[in-house]
């Protein structure tokens, strides 16, 4: 019989079948300190590695994203708005950015403002100064600035009309006789 002890099961220790019990208590505490060491350090190790293993599905859950964004056709930008616990697959990355679009309205581009003014609006003394301008432009072949300044303001619906007819005066066009 082996594999037990006399003193676990009451049996004598001078029995020849029998094992005898280790030497000291003292023995026994250095083999459970030694366990505690390992089960600490594997403890550590278990650590490091979680740690480890959650900056890579991190990483990984950044590069999807972004591979998803850009299939949809968003920035970058738009991944502080998805959700932290959602799949990052590149078919769920594009469902969820379609949903966005279709609940986001899209701006549509401003229409590109007219050159200039329609006749109708402006006064016929503004429509005669501003005809002058064009004529005095189109006329010298070196135009002067302060000319071409002057039409692109007569073009500016924001400046107010008795503005620019002093500032016209002021260059020298004056009302006709």
């Amino acid at each position: 019989m082996t594999g037990f002890t006399a003193p676990e099961y009451g049996l004598p220790s001078n029995d020849p079948d029998v094992e005898p019990a280790p030497a000291a208590a003292g023995q026994q505490q250095q083999s459970g300190s030694g366990l505690r060491q390992q089960l600490e350090a594997a403890l550590a190790e278990k650590k490091a590695m979680g740690e480890k293993l959650a900056a890579l599905e991190a990483k990984d859950r950044a590069a999807g994203l972004a591979a998803g964004l850009k299939a949809a056709g968003l920035g970058e930008s738009a991944a502080k708005f998805y959700p932290k616990d959602a799949d990052t697959g590149e078919a769920a990355v594009e469902a969820w950015a379609e949903e966005l679009k279709a609940a986001v309205p899209q701006q549509a581009p401003p229409a590109p403002e007219p050159a200039a003014p329609p006749a109708a609006t402006l006064p016929p003394e503004a429509q005669r100064v501003m005809q002058q301008v064009q004529d005095a432009a189109a006329s010298a072949p070196a135009a002067e600035q302060g000319l071409t300044a002057m039409l692109g303001r007569l073009r500016d619906p924001t400046i107010p009309y008795p503005q620019l007819l002093q500032e016209m005066r002021a260059m020298g066009f004056q009302p006709p006789p």
